[in-house]
């Protein structure tokens, strides 16, 4: 399973491998969490773990943010020394499909499951992209992240097709939700990005969204597959519902410089999508 998400966060970048840590450096996207962070971090003396901060704050020096992703092998003294200095801990639990999806019906009449393969189906996507970052602010009670930050997040993930694809999902002439598949690494593969609009919730578009992409990513290879959810939100029931097991929680570390990152008045919900994402 870690394998196979260290290969979707480097899909579209070129991993900085050094002694202390395997750095994603994206700075025309400096902002965008899944483009710049530091996985594989093995600093665990007090003098490593500043050579890495040190480090990290070098290749990073047009990000707003630090971020550090830890796995099986991270030493506990850096987990220590970051909540010590004050970073956030951003946990993700992760669930493996094993066998056949349960309780997955059809979705609803009408609807149409299209691949992004052109600039109309990622306009889509960046609309769709938009509306999840607003709704996601909205739950936090945050202001939401500027346009353009929505925008470099979706051209991040243009970047790693075609071994990613990603769809969008229309119901009575809308474009009304989204998902990926990747058929990974030693049969595991990943799936990822799930949303449905408001009004088209509760018609079985996102289940038919799962069961699209996991039939995708077997075909290409996959036997059992991946979904990430926020531990804290309802997702992860559905999922539960649907046969994936909770395997493990993955532990990221994230600081934010909110000061040195303005992020304006909010943009409306459905203005400033007239771009192009390339």
């Amino acid at each position: 399973m870690e394998a196979t998400l260290d290969r979707y966060h480097a899909l579209g970048h070129t991993p900085v491998v050094e002694d202390h840590a395997t750095f994603l450096v994206d700075p025309s996207r400096a902002d965008v969490y899944d483009a710049n962070h530091a996985r594989h971090v093995r600093a665990g003396s007090p003098t490593d773990i500043d050579v890495l901060l040190s480090r990290m704050d070098d290749l990073y020096a047009a990000s707003h943010h630090r971020r550090i992703v830890l796995d099986g092998s991270t030493p506990d003294a850096l987990e220590a020394r970051l909540s010590l200095d004050g970073w956030r801990l951003d946990p993700s639990l992760q669930h493996l499909l094993r066998g056949p999806l349960l309780d997955a019906p059809a979705g609803p009449p009408g609807l149409e499951i299209r691949l992004a393969d052109d600039d109309t189906s990622w306009q889509a996507l960046l609309e769709l992209t938009r509306l999840d970052h607003v709704e996601e602010a909205d739950k936090a009670g945050r202001v939401a992240w500027e346009m353009a930050l929505t925008a470099q997040m979706v051209a991040n993930r243009r970047l790693k097709q075609p071994e990613v694809r990603y769809w969008v999902a229309k119901l009575e002439g809308d474009d009304v939700g989204m998902f990926s598949s990747t058929p990974g690494v030693d049969g595991v593969g990943l799936i990822e990005h799930l949303f449905v609009r408001s009004s088209a919730r509760r018609r079985g578009v996102a289940v038919a969204l799962i069961a699209h992409a996991v039939a995708d990513a077997r075909d290409r290879g996959a036997r059992d597959v991946v979904i990430g959810s926020d531990p804290d939100d309802w997702p992860k029931r559905l999922y539960a519902r649907l046969g994936f097991e909770p395997r493990y929680v993955e532990r990221a570390w994230l600081r934010v410089d909110r000061r040195a990152r303005p992020t304006g008045p909010e943009v409306s919900r459905t203005g400033g999508l007239d771009q192009v994402v390339k």
